[in-house]
């Protein structure tokens, strides 16, 4: 028998998981393509992509929250069907998951055995919450974590809500365990306890599938690493055989299509936003940025690193620790939306259901709302003057609807997308922020907005901030590309400089280092 044979004899022994020609299909997007995954019993593969990659899609596939539209899971060389993420829990696949799932008003010992109280205390929980408790305690103590048992769950910080995530999945002695971005929220003497505990695990059995954006975590935590792009899986590779060079170009290799406009060379003098040591929570903290009038100005980086954060405290609704903000050379203040609104600055939510719109108000109040006052005389609205208002900026943005009193939720995501957008077009704003604008559309819908953006800046002067975690939308919109990192600007890229490869580096912290 061969080396290779041997090797592939080895690997179908020791095969743990198998997902084989997994495709998921919701309304209108492929999330994953006939995407093949595989784990050995024992070891640590790391998962990666970029934002929309499909990895949260195949993880929750993998968990029971999604059935698969094609392909078959394998559990030690048996076919699996679930029904739902209980099925996969008794089988030993557990997922700590990015966003946190435990229940603030129970007590850390409730939270860690939610489910599976009965295996811990008995099966009258309410005579055993003495048992309850200090299992609880050894439990935390065993893993090095001495939380108080009773405390409530809120009064944890979130990083101590991130190890009761994962002492929560430990319980249950998992034979697969799935850690997404799991340091975080961890300081480095954290990181250093969970790699401890991850090696320990690994020479118990347990296969950890660990998703990461750190390339520095899975250099030094995994085995193996798979890349998944825009749905496909690229390849699985052995870290000892792969740089991080190779493991960032699997992750971003594409060009960029003739989607865009293109952006006229300019020299941009004025400035129509500057912001100055900005912090604002956990999420944003010292940020200095100019934005100039006429420019479109990208803020990228991968999500969860205070972009949304940036773009709301500038808007008011989250509050600000301290910084200045100019406008126009002159200094302001925002602690509300009416105030950014007096100052003529703008937000277009990615949530266009939930802050955006009113669903259940027609089109004509939605997009008057912010600009009420210009056509009211004695607290009565010009009506005449507001239909012509109106109708102007549906016909110039092809709002499709037969009517103005049709209700917005009965709109298409594109045309939803045109409202928002047409009510801050209405109040003719100085700077308008953006974040992710083109998510839910069709391409037709996503070029006009293209066109609009560069017209709003080359032709009417606006200040543009865009938020966007598709990276060919970074690239092929923004004049400037903003990168945040734990909520902080580390760079500023233009020009010939601003590529995928470049802004990845950055997103990851490796922006300068060899190869950039």
């Amino acid at each position: 028998m061969g080396s290779e044979e041997a090797i592939s004899v080895n690997r179908a022994q020791s095969e743990i998981l198998c997902m084989e020609g997994i495709s998921k299909v919701f309304p209108g997007v492929q999330a994953l393509k006939d995407v093949t995954f595989s784990c050995l019993q024992g070891e640590s593969h790391a998962l990666v992509g970029e934002n929309g990659a499909g990895k949260s899609t195949l993880i929750k596939i993998l968990s029971g929250v999604f059935p698969p539209n094609e392909g078959q899971i394998r559990i030690a060389g048996r076919v699996q069907g679930f029904r739902g993420p209980q099925d996969a829990q008794e089988i030993g696949i557990r997922v700590v998951p990015q966003e946190f799932s435990l229940v603030p008003y129970l007590s850390v010992a409730e939270n860690l055995f939610l489910g599976m109280e009965r295996l811990y205390t008995g099966h009258r929980l309410w005579f055993q919450a003495k048992t309850l408790y200090q299992r609880a305690r050894e439990m935390l103590e065993g893993l090095g974590l001495p939380f108080n048992p009773r405390m409530p769950v809120y009064r944890l910080s979130v990083a101590q809500q991130k190890w009761l995530e994962i002492a929560k999945a430990l319980v249950a002695v998992p034979e697969i365990l799935v850690l997404d971005e799991p340091t975080a929220p961890l300081s480095d003497q954290e990181v250093e306890h969970l790699f401890a505990m991850i090696k320990d695990l690994k020479k118990q059995g347990t296969t950890l599938i660990y998703i990461s954006h750190r390339l520095d975590e899975i250099f030094q935590i995994a085995d193996r690493v798979t890349v998944l792009k825009d749905g496909e899986k690229v390849g699985t590779r052995s870290v000892h055989e792969v740089t991080r060079d190779e493991v960032i170009r699997m992750m971003i290799g594409r060009r960029l299509g003739e989607l865009f406009p293109p952006k006229p060379e300019k020299i941009r003098k004025t400035k129509a936003l500057e912001i100055r040591d900005f912090s604002a929570g956990d999420m944003v903290r010292d940020v200095s940025l100019d934005l100039f009038q006429g420019e479109i100005l990208g803020i990228g980086g991968l999500q969860g690193n205070g972009q949304d954060e940036l773009l709301k405290a500038l808007f008011g609704t989250i509050r600000w620790d301290h910084g200045e903000v100019r406008l126009a050379g002159k200094k302001i203040k925002i602690r509300s939306p009416r105030h950014a609104v007096r100052h003529e600055i703008a937000l277009v939510t990615d949530k266009k259901e939930v802050e955006g719109l009113c669903m259940v108000l027609p089109i004509r109040h939605n997009m008057s709302l912010p600009t009420l006052h210009q056509r009211q005389r004695a607290g009565l609205i010009q009506l005449q003057k507001e239909t012509a208002v109106l109708e102007g900026m549906a016909h110039d943005l092809a709002v499709h609807s037969t009517s103005l009193s049709r209700a917005v939720g009965q709109l298409s995501g594109g045309n939803k997308q045109k409202v928002i957008v047409g009510k801050w077009l209405i109040a003719d704003p100085k700077v308008i922020m953006f974040v992710d604008p083109t998510m839910g559309i069709d391409v037709a819908t996503k070029q006009q907005l293209y066109l609009l953006l560069r017209n709003l800046a080359d032709e009417q002067g606006k200040g543009i901030i865009l938020v966007l975690s598709e990276m060919m939308e970074l690239l092929g919109l923004c004049d400037r590309i903003a990168v945040m990192r734990e909520g902080r600007v580390v760079t500023v890229i233009e020009g010939e400089k601003a590529t995928e490869e470049n802004i990845m580096r950055a997103a990851m912290g490796l922006y300068g280092e060899a190869g950039s």
